[in-house]
């Protein structure tokens, strides 16, 4: 059986594959709808993977843009979230991105997380989550390290030091989250 892929915001570039969802109606869009009317125009549990290159940012609501995208996916369904990362000045560059986030930022949809009530239905585990950097910190291996808790759960402590102390000197670019759907 074949995987049903949903691609948020696809504009002209959507996953090969894909149904594409965007607000213009560009070439490769194959729903036209605006991300902040809900619901979605998709049944519950349509999809086995979802992905949102650079949408989040731009999304009115964080919690419901994670709650539909809940909704719609299949239990243990895999979603592509991709944003820039908040020290990255692309991130602030662009007048239209109304949230900046961090690593940490999706562990609060996660099960168990401290404050899980603010989104006290939608609930995903974290399958990884890496952030790329500028090719300096890449080549120096910056980036490994900061992405070292991938591997291990105990690398955390680079991540967490690089994001407190270090990210407005050592930029990220973009985070890369893959979440898995908990129904």
């Amino acid at each position: 059986m074949e995987k049903k892929v949903l691609d948020l915001g696809c504009g002209r570039n959507k996953v090969k594959g894909a149904i594409g969802l965007d607000r213009f109606p560009v070439e490769g869009v194959d729903v036209i709808h605006n991300l902040e009317e809900f619901p979605y125009p998709f049944e519950n549990n349509s999809f086995d993977e979802i992905y949102a290159r650079h949408v989040i940012e731009h999304v009115e609501s964080v919690s419901r843009f994670m709650d539909e995208l809940h909704r719609i996916s299949k239990p243990g369904a895999k979603v592509y979230i991709n944003t820039p990362h908040y020290s990255y000045s692309n991130s602030w560059r662009d007048p239209t991105h109304r949230w900046h986030f961090s690593a940490y930022s999706f562990e609060y949809f996660t099960v168990g997380h401290a404050a899980d009530y603010y989104a006290s239905s939608t609930k995903f585990n974290i399958v990884s989550v890496k952030v790329t950097m500028l090719n300096l910190w890449k080549l120096l291996g910056v980036e490994f390290l900061i992405n070292a808790v991938n591997i291990h759960p105990r690398c955390r402590v680079f991540r967490k030091f690089w994001e407190e102390y270090l990210a407005f000197i050592m930029r990220g670019r973009e985070i890369q989250a893959i979440l898995e759907t908990v129904k």
